[in-house]
């Protein structure tokens, strides 16, 4: 347990979904030369390697994610793979409960809003039903 506590995380990042254009691993690979691999909790969510993103790297401005293309355009989003799980439990519930199928709005309050990964990732769930947005997101 000490050793996974002292191990750095790998480096990942989430696909905006109301951005991202289908071909977004390709150009991750072509453009920026980033292998990325699916996190298993998270179907949006991606562990990365390459292209000078090593686990450290990620959070080095120098060759770091907020300074690439495809984050500057909103498309992928810097977040940890466990930063990645309360927007999924709370998917999980949802389905679990029917009140994912459910014509109530949803009302979503997001208390940890800060830098914001979280909540763009609520954001998406929260207007995941086509055109219409299913509910509402304080922040």
């Amino acid at each position: 347990l000490l050793r996974a506590c002292v191990r750095r995380p790998r480096a990942s990042l989430r696909a905006n979904v109301g951005k991202a254009k289908p071909d977004l691993l390709a150009r991750l690979r072509q453009e920026e030369g980033i292998l990325a691999e699916p996190v298993p909790w998270c179907r949006d969510g991606f562990f990365i390697s390459g292209g000078g993103t090593a686990s450290a790297g990620i959070r080095d401005e120098s060759v770091g994610l907020g300074r690439r293309r495809l984050h500057l355009s909103g498309e992928v989003y810097g977040q940890e793979s466990t930063s990645m799980l309360p927007a999924e439990a709370l998917r999980a519930a949802l389905r679990a409960t029917g009140a994912a199928a459910a014509a109530t709005p949803l009302r979503v309050l997001d208390l940890c809003a800060a830098p914001g990964s979280k909540t763009t990732q609520l954001l998406c769930l929260v207007a995941s039903a086509g055109d219409a947005p299913r509910g509402v997101l304080f922040a």
